[in-house]
């Protein structure tokens, strides 16, 4: 098949997990680049970019049936039972396309979506930060192409997450420099999230890159 195993980080961590600097949480293994360019090739196939001024696309409702491989290889207890009992799992995607030095916003996704968010990373590498709301504790996780991140429970309502806006991140001592990067968040709209108010957004903006 076209996948090797899933490079996760199944985001359910704790204040204790943070101050021991663990992350029990991260398995870094690697999904297959024929999946990872079946994804970008079926995304140019929509057309969603063929204006290069446009750096974002949504879908709601059914989604792509070219995700299913994605979905199925996921490793089985990344999603919990329950949650995987929802029919659709998912109902919202968003793809973002991030130019080198661009950023996201620090945020917490708002609570017109339900709990468990995945996200996949195609292209290139980058450094999202996550900060407690309370405690202000952070985290610096590297995405690589091919990885999914999965946020639920505390992850996803006590933590805030974001991309910070630069060219080039440092991890654990070594400079890694951006690319274009692609990221397809899946998440699911309650029942009173699709009554969307008149200038009301339901994304973090992407963040400019510095100067030139």
């Amino acid at each position: 098949g076209l996948l090797r195993g899933v490079s996760f980080i199944s985001m359910s961590i704790s204040k204790r997990q943070v101050r021991t600097a663990a992350w029990d949480g991260q398995i870094k293994q690697c999904v297959s680049p024929a999946l990872q360019n079946d994804l970008l090739e079926r995304m140019k196939e929509c057309g969603w970019f063929d204006d290069v001024e446009k750096n974002q696309a949504l879908c709601f409702g059914a989604l792509p049936f070219w995700l299913n491989s994605t979905l199925e290889g996921l490793p089985p207890d990344l999603i919990p039972p329950a949650m995987k009992q929802r029919q659709p799992l998912f109902d919202h995607m968003l793809v973002n396309i991030y130019q080198p030095g661009e950023g996201l916003c620090q945020h917490v996704d708002l609570l017109r979506f339900e709990d468990g968010i995945l996200s996949v990373s195609l292209d290139s590498a980058c450094v999202m930060t996550f900060v407690h709301v309370d405690s202000a504790d952070k985290v610096e996780v590297l995405l690589e192409p091919g990885d999914v991140l999965f946020m639920h429970s505390e992850a996803r309502y006590e933590w805030s997450h974001g991309i910070p806006a630069r060219l080039a991140d440092v991890w654990q001592g070594r400079e890694v420099p951006r690319g274009r990067r692609v990221s397809i968040t899946l998440r699911r709209m309650c029942a009173s999230g699709w009554n969307l108010e008149d200038n009301e957004t339901i994304n973090a903006p992407i963040r400019p890159g510095p100067p030139s």
